[in-house]
Protein backbone atom coordinates (compact mmCIF):
# COMPACT_ATOMS: atom_id res chain seq x y z
CA UNK A 1 0.00 0.00 0.00
CA UNK A 2 1.49 3.28 -1.08
CA UNK A 3 1.81 6.07 1.43
CA UNK A 4 2.11 9.78 0.90
CA UNK A 5 4.01 12.34 2.94
CA UNK A 6 2.15 15.12 4.72
CA UNK A 7 2.99 18.18 6.73
CA UNK A 8 1.04 19.92 9.47
CA UNK A 9 -0.43 23.35 9.16
CA UNK A 10 -1.84 24.81 12.38
CA UNK A 11 -2.79 28.28 13.56
CA UNK A 12 -1.02 30.12 16.41
CA UNK A 13 -4.43 31.35 17.53
CA UNK A 14 -5.09 27.95 19.07
CA UNK A 15 -1.92 28.16 21.15
CA UNK A 16 -2.70 31.68 22.34
CA UNK A 17 -6.24 30.71 23.35
CA UNK A 18 -5.06 27.72 25.35
CA UNK A 19 -2.26 29.76 26.94
CA UNK A 20 -4.80 32.33 28.15
CA UNK A 21 -7.08 29.59 29.50
CA UNK A 22 -4.21 28.00 31.41
CA UNK A 23 -3.05 31.35 32.78
CA UNK A 24 -6.54 32.16 34.08
CA UNK A 25 -6.98 28.73 35.67
CA UNK A 26 -3.53 28.78 37.28
CA UNK A 27 -4.00 32.33 38.56
CA UNK A 28 -7.42 31.52 40.02
CA UNK A 29 -6.22 28.37 41.75
CA UNK A 30 -3.15 30.04 43.22
CA UNK A 31 -5.05 33.16 44.28
CA UNK A 32 -7.97 31.35 45.94
CA UNK A 33 -5.76 28.64 47.41
CA UNK A 34 -3.23 30.99 48.97
CA UNK A 35 -5.98 33.34 50.12
CA UNK A 36 -7.42 30.48 52.16
CA UNK A 37 -4.08 28.97 53.17
CA UNK A 38 -2.34 32.14 54.35
CA UNK A 39 -3.17 32.70 58.03
CA UNK A 40 -3.43 36.10 59.69
CA UNK A 41 -0.69 35.03 62.05
CA UNK A 42 2.32 32.88 61.17
CA UNK A 43 4.34 30.88 63.70
CA UNK A 44 8.03 30.25 63.10
CA UNK A 45 10.80 28.81 65.20
CA UNK A 46 14.33 30.02 65.77
CA UNK A 47 17.43 27.85 65.92
CA UNK A 48 16.95 27.72 69.71
CA UNK A 49 13.39 26.42 69.26
CA UNK A 50 11.96 29.72 70.43
CA UNK A 51 8.51 30.33 68.97
CA UNK A 52 7.88 33.61 67.18
CA UNK A 53 4.43 34.76 66.09
CA UNK A 54 4.29 37.13 63.14
CA UNK A 55 1.12 38.99 62.16
CA UNK A 56 0.54 39.69 58.49
CA UNK A 57 -0.35 43.17 57.33
CA UNK A 58 -2.52 43.78 54.29
CA UNK A 59 0.43 45.27 52.41
CA UNK A 60 2.60 42.24 53.06
CA UNK A 61 -0.27 39.88 52.25
CA UNK A 62 -1.01 41.41 48.86
CA UNK A 63 2.66 41.79 47.95
CA UNK A 64 3.10 38.09 48.74
CA UNK A 65 0.09 37.22 46.61
CA UNK A 66 1.49 39.20 43.69
CA UNK A 67 4.75 37.36 44.14
CA UNK A 68 2.98 34.00 43.92
CA UNK A 69 0.96 35.08 40.89
CA UNK A 70 4.17 35.35 38.88
CA UNK A 71 4.21 31.55 38.87
CA UNK A 72 1.51 31.52 36.19
CA UNK A 73 4.22 32.22 33.62
CA UNK A 74 5.48 28.67 34.07
CA UNK A 75 2.44 26.75 32.79
CA UNK A 76 2.00 29.28 30.01
CA UNK A 77 5.65 28.97 28.95
CA UNK A 78 5.45 25.18 29.14
CA UNK A 79 2.29 25.10 27.04
CA UNK A 80 3.73 27.41 24.40
CA UNK A 81 6.82 25.20 24.30
CA UNK A 82 4.59 22.20 23.68
CA UNK A 83 2.70 24.04 20.96
CA UNK A 84 5.97 25.11 19.32
CA UNK A 85 7.32 21.57 19.36
CA UNK A 86 4.07 20.21 17.99
CA UNK A 87 3.46 22.71 15.21
CA UNK A 88 6.85 24.10 14.27
CA UNK A 89 9.24 21.23 14.86
CA UNK A 90 6.87 18.42 13.94
CA UNK A 91 5.50 20.39 11.03
CA UNK A 92 8.96 20.71 9.49
CA UNK A 93 9.34 16.99 9.04
CA UNK A 94 7.30 14.87 6.63
CA UNK A 95 4.97 12.27 8.09
CA UNK A 96 2.93 9.69 6.31
CA UNK A 97 -0.66 10.79 5.86
CA UNK A 98 -1.95 7.72 7.71
CA UNK A 99 0.20 8.55 10.74
CA UNK A 100 -1.09 12.11 10.80
CA UNK A 101 -4.68 10.92 10.67
CA UNK A 102 -4.14 8.43 13.50
CA UNK A 103 -2.33 11.02 15.61
CA UNK A 104 0.87 9.00 15.85
CA UNK A 105 3.12 11.96 16.40
CA UNK A 106 4.54 11.01 19.78
CA UNK A 107 3.93 12.88 23.02
CA UNK A 108 5.26 16.44 22.64
CA UNK A 109 3.85 17.43 26.04
CA UNK A 110 6.25 15.26 28.05
CA UNK A 111 9.27 17.60 28.01
CA UNK A 112 7.26 20.79 28.70
CA UNK A 113 5.47 19.02 31.56
CA UNK A 114 8.77 17.98 33.17
CA UNK A 115 10.08 21.53 32.68
CA UNK A 116 6.97 23.02 34.22
CA UNK A 117 7.05 20.78 37.29
CA UNK A 118 10.74 21.55 37.82
CA UNK A 119 10.19 25.30 37.50
CA UNK A 120 7.21 25.25 39.84
CA UNK A 121 9.22 23.31 42.42
CA UNK A 122 12.08 25.80 42.22
CA UNK A 123 9.64 28.71 42.37
CA UNK A 124 8.03 27.24 45.49
CA UNK A 125 11.39 27.14 47.28
CA UNK A 126 12.29 30.64 46.09
CA UNK A 127 8.91 31.95 47.23
CA UNK A 128 9.42 30.62 50.73
CA UNK A 129 12.91 32.11 50.91
CA UNK A 130 11.58 35.50 49.81
CA UNK A 131 8.78 35.28 52.38
CA UNK A 132 11.32 34.48 55.08
CA UNK A 133 13.49 37.41 54.02
CA UNK A 134 10.43 39.66 53.93
CA UNK A 135 9.71 38.70 57.53
CA UNK A 136 13.30 39.49 58.49
CA UNK A 137 14.07 35.86 59.29
CA UNK A 138 17.03 33.71 58.41
CA UNK A 139 16.32 31.85 55.14
CA UNK A 140 16.94 28.55 56.92
CA UNK A 141 13.92 29.17 59.13
CA UNK A 142 10.71 28.03 57.49
CA UNK A 143 7.12 28.36 58.71
CA UNK A 144 5.56 25.54 60.67
CA UNK A 145 4.71 22.17 59.13
CA UNK A 146 1.01 22.93 58.81
CA UNK A 147 1.67 26.00 56.70
CA UNK A 148 4.12 24.09 54.52
CA UNK A 149 1.55 21.37 53.88
CA UNK A 150 -1.06 23.93 52.86
CA UNK A 151 1.45 25.58 50.55
CA UNK A 152 2.33 22.25 48.93
CA UNK A 153 -1.35 21.35 48.49
CA UNK A 154 -2.11 24.64 46.76
CA UNK A 155 0.78 24.28 44.34
CA UNK A 156 -0.02 20.60 43.87
CA UNK A 157 -3.56 21.45 42.78
CA UNK A 158 -2.30 24.17 40.45
CA UNK A 159 0.29 21.88 38.88
CA UNK A 160 -2.24 19.08 38.58
CA UNK A 161 -4.66 21.29 36.66
CA UNK A 162 -1.88 22.60 34.46
CA UNK A 163 -0.67 19.06 33.76
CA UNK A 164 -4.20 17.99 32.86
CA UNK A 165 -4.55 20.94 30.49
CA UNK A 166 -1.23 20.06 28.86
CA UNK A 167 -2.25 16.45 28.33
CA UNK A 168 -5.80 17.25 27.23
CA UNK A 169 -4.48 19.96 24.95
CA UNK A 170 -2.83 17.31 22.82
CA UNK A 171 -6.24 15.86 22.04
CA UNK A 172 -7.24 19.16 20.45
CA UNK A 173 -4.07 19.49 18.41
CA UNK A 174 -5.39 18.08 15.17
CA UNK A 175 -3.96 19.11 11.82
CA UNK A 176 -5.96 22.05 10.50
CA UNK A 177 -4.91 21.02 7.04
CA UNK A 178 -3.04 18.01 5.70
CA UNK A 179 -1.04 18.69 2.58
CA UNK A 180 0.77 16.23 0.37
CA UNK A 181 4.51 16.85 0.35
Amino acid sequence: MATSNATLKCSWKTGIIYAVIIAVIAAAVIWVGLNNAMPEELTVYTADDDMISVSFTDDFFFSSMRLMMVSVIFPVAAYLLMYWRYTVLVGKYPYRKEEVKKGRLGKPWVLPLILQLALMLVWGVVSWMMLALGLGLDVSLFPDAIMRRQFVVVYGIAMGLDAAMLVLGQLFFKPAEVQRA
